[in-house]
């Protein structure tokens, strides 16, 4: 398979797998690729393509909901969403949503 990166270039892979390449030792144009790579290099071709970049919309419909959090508890959420590779809003969700299940 061929993918283009833009251009006019393009790169040939044999399949696409999840991996996580923190662990996995892949090399992409003579540089180790590390999942903050990969991440700066998508960004930057969706750049050059004219779009955002990010995840797709939520399947349901959606609402903005703005909140503050002390320093501490914000660092906290960070950590927590890198450790386990999901976005902050989506461990918020995730979280809001454990609670109210349990009938709070």
């Amino acid at each position: 398979m061929k993918i283009n990166l833009g251009s006019g270039t393009g790169a040939d892979i044999a399949s696409i797998e999840n991996i996580d390449l923190d662990q996995e030792v892949v090399y992409f144009e003579g540089e180790r690729l590390t999942e903050a790579r990969a991440e700066a290099i998508a960004r930057d071709i969706a750049a050059r393509h004219g779009r955002k970049g990010g995840r797709p919309p939520l399947a349901e419909e959606t609402s903005r909901l703005g909140l503050r959090l002390p320093s501490d508890l914000r660092e906290r959420l960070q950590a927590a969403a890198t450790k386990a590779g999901v976005s902050e809003s989506e461990l918020a969700r995730e979280a809001i949503d454990d609670y109210l299940a349990k009938g709070a």
